[in-house]
């Protein structure tokens, strides 16, 4: 029986880092101690210093995906709460927060939106409660 279920584990990883990798050769980095992947690296068969990182809570739900060029964040990252709802998209450039970010709560409904440039939140950010009705702005641009 232990070997059956080890067999399927093996399977199910192997599964979900083929799919979250698409076409590039992935790395298994970290894995929980029931062998399910925790951290996989998907590097682009061309350029080495070009990988997408994939992270996985304990129930096999996506944690954190994203791109690294040369080391540094880079493009668009996302989060998901445990229960498999996204937490928050943001993008980055250079390693630094770098366009726009929203942030869920963990029912889905928006959190928090606004723009980040090289790392400095700017322009006007809008806050949420719980249901979705507005509840402030902030005008980052007035702040120096």
């Amino acid at each position: 029986m232990k070997s059956i279920i080890y067999k399927l584990l093996s399977l199910a990883i192997m599964l979900v880092v083929f799919v979250g990798c698409n076409n590039s050769e992935e790395v298994v980095i970290s894995t929980y101690p029931d062998g399910q992947a925790k951290l996989v690296r998907c590097y682009d068969s061309h350029d080495s210093t070009t990988y997408k990182e994939i992270q996985y809570y304990d129930n096999n739900q996506k944690k954190l995906e994203g791109k690294y060029i040369e080391g540094q964040k880079s493009d668009e990252w996302t989060a998901w709460y445990r229960n498999g709802s996204v937490w928050s998209k943001g993008y980055f450039k250079n390693g630094k927060s770098d366009g726009r970010r929203t942030i869920y709560y963990d029912n889905g409904i928006k959190y928090i939106t606004g723009e980040y440039s090289e790392g400095v939140r700017v322009g006007v950010w809008e806050f949420y409660d719980s249901v979705g009705v507005l509840i402030k702005k902030v005008d980052y641009s007035t702040f120096e």
